[in-house]
């Protein structure tokens, strides 16, 4: 391409790093430089043009007017919206804007062209604000392509579009809203997108050409983006017709309420634009984890196919410009993008002594590096095998910054996705660790303690602590594998999961299903904190279209609503729990409201709320509690489990729990164990 070889030349010249950069980067900066270059040729031609429009007597006669428009300038930019659409796999275009470009047309329409001094000024004072934090060539040439753009779109475009309506007609300030001035102003502001739209041709050109030939991506999408990005923003131009008619004819208390009520819609589109963007990200890492649990359900487990499983999920997972993850500095499970490289060593001491993720800001001192003062957002979460007790690798990701600089609440929100993405690899590398240890012995019994310890990480590791409440939870697997589990799920605003479910199956079998329903059932719990109704739903579907085991499961899921003393509950077919009340009468069987999951596609449940009042208690089991059998072969059945809980009626739940264990103990009395036991105890302080 001899075009681009004689641009690189000349970008080499004035940007000599370029040499050092990746073919598809130097590409990107090469156009940086080409924008720059013909930006502030046409940007010099506008601001002249510019000049001799401008009135001197406007600053002095119309400053109030002034000021109040340069007032709205800097509150619309305040309240830009944003669109990221995903151009091809896993490769997104972002852009942003606002309803500024509709304040300057209609301060072109009240004063003039000496209106166009506003936008200019508010985009230097940016461009100034925003040089001073860019240490990097690479963002200082983005903020003088992002001014040259910019002041030679705010002058050119504006300026001949204002020529053509005065040319046609129109007058300053616009007389009226007359079907012949909307018109004049109409063709105005058309010509201005039009020529708009030639000065960025020769930049979106250029963007299209190398994103076909570097990423090999089609210019349809690209094109189609780039286009949109413009054009939305310029659909708003027109209501400036209104503001400045309303401003002339009806004074400046009209003419702010019309402002007010564009700004409301500015702030909405603004709030929908972060909400449309966070509820996607959740949706793609949602559904870019459950992937990649199936994965590594289904890989060999010596984790050999680890790096192919998780460059095949993880792009796209997170907005991350660069991101590794590590077993140790001389183990790189995965590296993106290619060529990029990381000091590991330096990064993973810090990654060991964190023992959570964290989260660093843009341009936040970083332990490993506090010279480090030009660099984007960062997570860094540590990879922590055997239940958290060792730190085995880390994930560093350095987040893209689509729209803006990220806030420690948006980092937040990523956190739920990290933890769950450093369990699956930390959970793929115990599994790895416990298969070579099993095949050393060549046994059975290995495999089955194997699996054993596999199923136990799983489980949670330690119970939330939760003010005013008691918890007791045991799980008795009769078996070297259990096909019952238990779950304590965090939720927002301090409400806390509570799930006792039980496979209807024993063995390996039993065991895998349980793996897969209870990632399903804490991935939907996560995704919808108030409806356990909907958690159902969603696992039932899923697990009936992705295992084709035959098995069901039988689940109860409560969300503990500590402030309000609730338990919002949904029971699929699982034995009811026994609500303990100091009321009289009060104690009740909270009953099934629908069947076991994994039978039905089409089932629904029922959702109810229970109502603690202090010194309660709910007792939660598996069907291994009242099936327990003696030598005679009789059941311990549920009446004798009512019977303790009753008799224990106001005792901790640690007491209630080894209240009820021993009375089955008794009953058993050394007969062999055949079913799974869990029993949970959830109870209400004095």
């Amino acid at each position: 391409m001899p075009f681009y070889d004689l641009l690189y030349s000349l970008s080499r010249k004035l940007w000599p790093q370029l040499e050092s950069f990746s073919e598809p980067n130097r590409s990107v900066g090469v156009g940086e430089v080409f924008a720059s270059l013909y930006g502030a040729l046409l940007s010099v031609i506008g601001l002249t043009w510019l000049v001799f429009q401008t009135s001197p007597i406007v600053f002095t006669d119309s400053l109030a007017t002034l000021a109040l428009l340069f007032i709205l300038l800097v509150i619309f930019e305040q309240l830009s919206f944003f669109m990221i659409v995903e151009l091809y796999a896993d490769n997104y275009g972002s852009t942003d804007d606002s309803l500024h470009s509709m304040v300057i047309w209609a301060g072109l329409f009240i004063l003039g062209p000496t209106m166009l001094w506003l936008p200019i000024g508010l985009q230097l004072v940016k461009f100034i604000r925003e040089w001073r934090s860019a240490n990097r060539a690479a963002s200082r040439w983005n903020r003088v392509r992002n001014l040259a753009l910019y002041t030679a779109t705010t002058t050119t475009p504006y300026l001949l579009g204002l020529a053509v309506y005065r040319a046609i007609g129109g007058s300053i300030p616009l007389a009226n809203l007359e079907v012949l001035n909307i018109f004049q102003s109409m063709i105005g502001i058309g010509v201005s997108f039009l020529v708009a739209l030639l000065i960025w041709s020769p930049y979106i050109a250029y963007t299209v050409t190398m994103q076909k030939r570097f990423a090999g991506a089609e210019s349809g999408p690209v094109l189609r983006f780039i286009l949109i990005a413009l054009v939305l923003p310029a659909l708003a131009q027109p209501f400036a017709i209104l503001a400045s008619s309303l401003y002339v004819g009806y004074g400046l208390w009209v003419f702010l309420f019309y402002m007010s009520g564009l700004i409301l819609v500015a702030y909405l589109a603004r709030q929908f634009s972060r909400s449309a963007e966070h509820s996607r990200q959740q949706s793609r890492q949602l559904e870019k984890l459950e992937k990649l649990g199936r994965a590594l359900l289904n890989a060999p487990p010596d984790a050999s196919t680890l790096p192919e499983i998780l460059s095949e999920h993880i792009p796209g997972m997170f907005p991350s410009g660069n991101i590794v993850i590590w077993l140790s500095p001389n183990e790189i499970l995965y590296q993106a993008p290619e060529g990029w490289t990381i000091d590991i060593e330096t990064v993973s001491e810090t990654a060991f002594v964190l023992g959570e993720a964290r989260a660093y800001l843009f341009n936040e001192p970083l332990p490993w590096d506090p010279n480090d003062g030009n660099h984007n957002a960062i997570i860094l979460a540590p990879i922590s095998a055997e239940e958290g007790a060792r730190v085995i690798g880390g994930i560093y990701m350095e987040l893209h910054s689509l729209i803006g600089p990220w806030s420690l609440s948006a980092l937040a929100r990523l956190f739920p996705a990290v933890h769950t993405l450093t369990d699956q690899i930390a959970s793929a590398i115990d599994q790895a660790e416990d298969y070579a240890q099993t095949l050393a012995y060549q046994g059975m019994a290995q495999e089955l303690r194997l699996a054993g310890q596999i199923q136990a990480s799983f489980l949670p590791s330690e119970f939330p602590n939760v003010p005013g409440w008691q918890l007791a939870v045991t799980l008795e697997p009769a078996r070297g594998l259990s096909g019952d589990f238990f779950d304590l799920i965090p939720l927002p605003s301090g409400r806390l999961g509570i799930l006792i479910a039980d496979v209807a199956d024993k063995g390996f079998g039993a065991a895998l299903y349980m793996a897969l329903s209870r990632t399903l059932l804490r991935t939907y719990a996560i995704e919808y904190p108030l409806r356990p109704d909907l958690v159902f739903s969603e696992a039932n579907e899923r697990i009936l279209s992705d295992a084709s085991a035959n098995l069901f499961i039988t689940v109860f899921y409560g969300i503990l609503d500590p402030e309000k003393d609730t338990l919002t509950y949904c029971n699929a077919g699982h034995n009811p729990p026994l609500h303990l009340s100091n009321k009289q009468g009060g104690s009740a069987a909270l009953i099934r409201t629908g069947m076991p999951i994994g039978i039905d596609e089409d089932a629904l449940w029922d959702r109810k709320v229970i109502t603690f009042d202090p010194g309660d208690t709910l007792v939660l089991y598996t069907d291994g509690i009242p099936d327990a059998q003696n030598e005679s072969g009789e059941f311990f059945d549920e009446d004798q489990l009512v019977a303790v809980a009753e008799a224990n009626k106001g005792a901790s739940a640690y007491e209630m729990q080894d209240a009820i264990l021993k009375r089955v103990r008794g009953f058993v009395n050394g007969a062999p164990q055949f079913d799974d036991i869990t029993l949970m105890v959830l109870a209400r302080d004095n």
